[in-house]
């Protein structure tokens, strides 16, 4: 005799998890809070930089409220991706230990929503779990893939050469996932370090 032992949507169990989801912060809840957070700390040390975030903080919690259309939020969130950068950005400036932990995990949180807005526009998103490769692992370039996708969404495509072929990487680190939720790396070679999708990468067997 069999028994279906499969879990009905009204056991206790399944009510308590679908409660807990219901009220779990959504991505866009917990970058407003994290744009919150870093612009109350940063009040203190850089007031300018304080204002831009409260100023983003206004926009984005306006556009999250409201209903925008996903392309409007996504475009705010980009805004925000934009703070990080090269001189002159958020990560140019001098902050406490601490508001730099909070600077890091405004990044991750708007990161994470970008990956969601890419998804609910229909664009290639990853759902599938892959082997990472293993830190300090040697590598090779896939000629033809997409290495990293740029801010303005163009894809760095690896070129198709002898010299790409023969070049062998070192992977340095995890990265956050892409904006099409495929996770990357930092990879070395000699003086020189780079992005790299892990579908833009093999093995090497040297």
């Amino acid at each position: 005799m069999r028994f279906d032992v499969r879990m009905s949507p009204w056991e206790p169990s399944s009510i308590i998890k679908r409660l807990i989801d219901h009220f779990k912060p959504s991505e866009e809840d917990k970058l407003l809070e994290c744009l919150l957070r870093l612009s109350t700390a940063l009040e203190r040390h850089d007031s300018p930089w304080a204002k831009v975030l409260a100023t983003l903080h206004g926009e984005a919690t306006t556009a999250f409220a409201d209903g925008s259309p996903v392309s409007c939020r996504y475009q705010i969130a980009r805004k925000i991706e934009g703070l990080f950068g090269g001189m002159g950005s958020l990560n140019d400036i001098e902050m406490p230990e601490r508001c730099q932990q909070m600077s890091g995990e405004l990044y991750a949180a708007v990161k994470n929503v970008l990956r969601v807005y890419w998804r609910e526009l229909g664009r290639p998103s990853h759902i599938f779990r892959v082997a990472l490769f293993p830190v300090g692992a040697a590598v090779r370039l896939v000629p033809g893939t997409v290495r990293y996708y740029n801010r303005d969404e163009s894809p760095v495509v690896i070129e198709d050469t002898p010299a790409v072929k023969s070049e062998v990487w070192h992977i340095v680190g995890l990265e956050l996932n892409d904006i099409t939720n495929m996770p990357q790396y930092l990879i070395q070679r000699e003086n020189a370090f780079m992005l790299a999708r892990h579908k833009s990468l093999e093995l090497s067997p040297d």
